[in-house]
């Protein structure tokens, strides 16, 4: 019974601590025109620096199409994932740390 518990507890401490998901290799698979819930998928849920939404606009006649913009970043310690997003896909990358 106490070979169960002490094998039970030893699983749940090596998944909790999987390590960062903010590793150069993580940051590899980033790619222009990524959505932000793919990068999600690998990265977590990252905080929102900057962000602006502007709507469908029309100009003499011409419509413009709205656009939406974010900045947003992954934090760990020292290292840190900084993306930026254009109508929800990934236009920029920046990493410290990794």
């Amino acid at each position: 019974m106490v070979r169960l518990l002490v094998a039970l507890v030893v699983c749940v401490v090596v998944v909790g601590c999987g390590g960062s998901r903010l590793s150069k290799s993580n940051y590899d698979k980033i790619k222009t025109g990524m959505t932000e819930a793919e990068v999600e998928a690998i990265l977590g849920p990252g905080e929102t620096d900057t962000s602006i939404d502007v709507a469908d606009a029309s100009f003499g006649g011409i419509k413009v199409p709205g656009i939406s913009a974010a900045n947003r970043t992954w934090k760990d310690g020292e290292r840190s994932i900084h993306i930026g997003f254009m109508n929800g896909k990934v236009q920029t990358k920046m990493g410290e740390g990794l």
